[in-house]
């Protein structure tokens, strides 16, 4: 059972364990990049680790940063990936 499990999680992307350091990296330069306003960075890099690890704090981070994003450039392309992303944390949190 716990096996089944197992690859469930990895065939799913929910486990990856030699890419969740790297997902971790990029939320901290993302994390960092918000702190300074810089949304389209931070944008970026969330999106990058969310690719990485489907974890509902990095969609949730991400779509944060393309809404920010979007409200200083009005960029549809912000906004979509916003939504998309909002979706994805709301999909992912139990």
């Amino acid at each position: 059972m716990i096996r089944v499990l197992a690859i469930l999680l990895v065939s799913t992307g929910l486990l990856y364990a030699d890419d969740q350091p790297e997902a971790r990296k990029l939320f901290r330069i993302g994390a960092s990049a918000y702190k300074e306003n810089r949304f389209d960075a931070a944008a970026a890099n969330f999106d990058r680790a969310w690719e990485l690890y489907k974890a509902a704090e990095i969609a949730f981070s991400a779509a944060q940063a393309h809404r920010l994003q979007y409200q200083a450039d009005q960029s549809p392309e912000h906004l979509e990936r916003a939504i998309v992303m909002f979706e994805a944390y709301v999909a992912a949190v139990p």
